[in-house]
């Protein structure tokens, strides 16, 4: 089971809870069940964050090729100016490691891994990167 971070204990004591701090549900990679993960932190970009990070998994590397327009369906790396980032989280790791590193271990904890769908902002909306013009 994966402990309350102290910032969502503060956010909902506070009682000013906002949409992207209620729990999300994740479906695991390989069997499809689902379960709820509550929001650790919102990082430096405006994310909600509910765990460790997995590296390389689909749409959690921002593509550097396709940084105009649409993208291609099948590119497998994020455009987050489009908002179609997946948030997946190794639910291992999150209970052994800080908040700011990432899961390495891809195949080997692939049954610890959940796909929480896009990453949300405060407001509990798609989190898209603002762009500056």
């Amino acid at each position: 089971m994966i402990e309350e971070s102290r910032e969502y204990r503060e956010v909902v004591q506070s009682g000013n809870v906002k949409k992207g701090w209620k729990p999300l549900d994740g479906k695991h990679v390989a069997s499809g069940r689902k379960v709820q993960f509550k929001p650790t932190h919102c990082d430096d970009k405006g994310r909600m964050c509910h765990g460790v990070r997995v590296r390389g998994a689909d749409k959690s590397e921002e593509c550097f090729k396709h940084t105009m327009g649409k993208a291609p369906a099948a590119c497998s790396f994020a455009h987050s100016r489009l908002g179609d980032t997946l948030q997946f989280i190794c639910a291992k790791c999150t209970c052994e490691k800080k908040r700011n590193e990432y899961c390495a271990d891809k195949f080997k904890h692939k049954q610890f891994h959940f796909n929480l769908g896009p990453y949300r902002n405060k407001n509990g909306d798609i989190w898209k990167l603002a762009v500056s013009t």
